[in-house]
């Protein structure tokens, strides 16, 4: 009987056993590698996150740190506000804004030149001084936990005065933690209020045709380019605001604010409006020192200008944002390519 061809069929089935097991074998380590590639590429992206997460802190430590320094210079002594609002500046402010300019003056100067010193008293906090002294009770109202630190003051000094106003210097902490940090943004927004101000009245000096503000809100009218202003906004982080204008300058810091106001917008039914929306930049929001960081790279970078308003602008490819370009500040939303090449003229070649 031959048997080469039982042979050769297992011969065969042998080489296609082999060749499968090799397959199989194959196919397991590329899994491996796989899993492997998964496995550093989830640790690489833990790695990231928790470089992120420390860096933020790290960014926000740094704003608490500067924050704290200014309040401490505040605390030294009252702001220079300049002079009183004039005649002709009131009437400027009124043919402008109406009497809310007017009125926001006043209130953001008197915020703005009040001494920390005479904040406490008017607030019931004398009987903290008597017990530790206004220079060692200041450096608490810079602090985080300003409730803490005066606290540990008070229970360094004499055991007998303590005892016995201990009921008055509880209210009088409670009191005064709870607004000193209020008096310090108030100051701080009265810095900038009284900035504003200052610049309409002076572009209105430069241009007399300076048209009014539009509409019982001054929101209305922050597209004009005249008024950037809105008293019913509340919670502005105007101390972030303040030092970002340190840091980054006016136009960046009024482009912030700006696009801040804007992301506030509610409907009827409470939601952001569509404009709140636009306004919103994608990756960043209503994280401020992105923003600043994202309007300050913008800085001669224009590519085109409005034909109606004669604002320079540029296109953010990458995140689908109209760049507007002014000198006084940069701001921008969001907007279609084919929107922006449709509205706006090329810049002449230089």
């Amino acid at each position: 009987m031959d048997v080469s061809p039982i042979r050769e069929g297992a011969h065969n089935a042998a080489d296609a056993a082999q060749g499968d097991a090799d397959s199989a074998n194959s196919i397991a380590q590329y899994a491996e590698e796989a899993a492997v590639r998964a496995e550093a590429a989830a640790a690489n992206a833990q790695a990231s996150a928790v470089e992120a997460d420390e860096a933020a802190t790290r960014t926000e430590e740094a704003l608490r740190q500067r924050i704290e320094a200014a309040r401490a210079e505040r605390a030294e002594g009252a702001v220079d506000t300049g002079a009183e609002l004039s005649g002709e500046e009131e009437s400027i402010l009124l043919r402008l804004c109406g009497q809310s300019c007017v009125d926001e003056w006043r209130v953001a100067k008197n915020a703005t030149a009040q001494d920390v010193l005479d904040w406490i008293k008017a607030n019931g906090g004398e009987i903290i001084l008597d017990v530790v002294g206004y220079t060692d009770a200041k450096t608490c109202f810079t602090k985080g936990d300003i409730e803490a630190c005066l606290w540990t003051l008070i229970n360094a000094a004499s055991v007998a005065v303590v005892v016995l106003k201990l009921p008055a210097l509880s209210v009088a902490v409670a009191r005064v933690t709870a607004g000193i940090t209020k008096f310090f943004e108030a100051s701080a927004k009265g810095k900038r209020t009284l900035k504003k101000l200052r610049d309409l009245i002076e572009k209105a000096r430069k241009d007399p045709n300076t048209p009014p503000c539009v509409g019982k809100s001054l929101a209305r009218a922050a597209a004009d380019d005249v008024c950037n202003l809105d008293w019913e906004i509340g919670d502005l982080p105007y101390e972030t605001l303040d030092d970002l204008d340190t840091r980054y300058g006016s136009d960046i810091t009024d482009g912030v604010e700006y696009n801040w106001r804007k992301m506030q917008e509610k409907g009827a039914d409470g939601k952001p409006t569509k404009n709140a929306i636009d306004h919103a930049i994608p990756g960043i929001g209503t994280n401020v020192e992105e923003l600043a960081k994202y309007w300050a790279k913008w800085r001669g970078k224009a590519t085109h200008i409005d034909p109606t308003t004669k604002n320079t602008v540029a296109f953010d490819e990458a995140k689908g944002v109209l760049v507007i370009i002014k000198d006084r500040y940069i701001h921008g939303y969001r907007m279609t390519k084919a929107k922006f090449l449709e509205k706006f003229d090329p810049l002449p070649s230089s």
